[in-house]
């Protein structure tokens, strides 16, 4: 199990994308690769996507209609756990915990 829950399980997953064996790989390899500060980096960029995404949204509330709703949850809800995540990395000393 990694330290963000249980593996996503790819072969189950609707995603096209979760069903390509590179960006399979690719993720594992940055889940595991990054030391704690590198990783609230990436979660940093991360917030900004989603934050710009909600924005993008919200102005195209008008012409998407009732879908926008179920999206932006979606989206405030990845973006408290990002602003969750990115203190708890900062403070990693390394990607091994030691007890």
């Amino acid at each position: 199990m990694s330290h963000f829950g249980p593996p996503i399980e790819y072969e189950t997953s609707n995603d096209p994308l979760f069903r390509m064996r590179a960006y399979r790989i690719a993720v594992d390899l940055l889940v595991e690769s990054f030391s704690g500060k590198d990783r609230a980096r990436f979660f940093e960029f991360a917030l900004g996507s989603v934050r710009e995404s909600i924005n993008w949204y919200q102005a195209a509330r008008p012409v998407l209609g009732d879908v926008v709703r179920t999206r932006l949850n979606t989206l405030e809800e990845l973006r408290r756990l990002l602003l969750a995540i990115i203190p708890r990395e900062r403070e990693r000393k390394s990607p091994i915990r030691k007890k």
